[in-house]
């Protein structure tokens, strides 16, 4: 099944299907009913076959964001978090304590670099000038 996104025309022939489901098919002799009623059941098809591949790629993205909720979830545990700043400290950023909670889960920054200053021996400073610390490594 195709992911598909909608082009204003077919949410325009979407919208008249949903109308003719609501208000029945049109037509003023039983022929001209008979041919419309025939033509509504291939668009009824095509919007049925529409709405399935529509479902199924809700329930894949619904899957796929279930899945990268779970692997945040694996970084957010208490082992991982000091792997987890220390790699993100070692590429040359600074961290404060709204990007630990934000992009680790670490609600205790300063237990996680203290941790990371004394068992693993890393330099780290804060080298911000007010009173909310920004953390640092220092390259030897």
């Amino acid at each position: 099944m195709a992911n598909k996104t909608l082009t204003p025309t077919q949410q325009m022939k979407l919208k008249e299907l949903n109308q003719k489901l609501y208000t029945g098919i049109a037509g003023s002799d039983r022929d001209e009913l008979i041919d419309n009623f025939d033509n509504f059941l291939q668009q009824y098809e095509q919007h049925v076959k529409f709405m399935e591949e529509l479902n199924f790629f809700k329930n894949s993205i619904k899957q796929r964001f279930y899945m990268k909720q779970m692997e945040l979830k694996v970084g957010r545990q208490p082992n991982n978090q000091v792997s987890a700043l220390k790699g993100f400290l070692e590429s040359g950023r600074t961290i404060n304590q709204l990007q630990a909670i934000e992009y680790f889960g670490c609600m205790r920054l300063a237990a996680v670099i203290h941790i990371l200053r004394h068992e693993h021996q890393m330099n780290i400073v804060d080298v911000s000038k007010n009173k909310f610390s920004v953390y640092k490594l220092i390259e030897d």
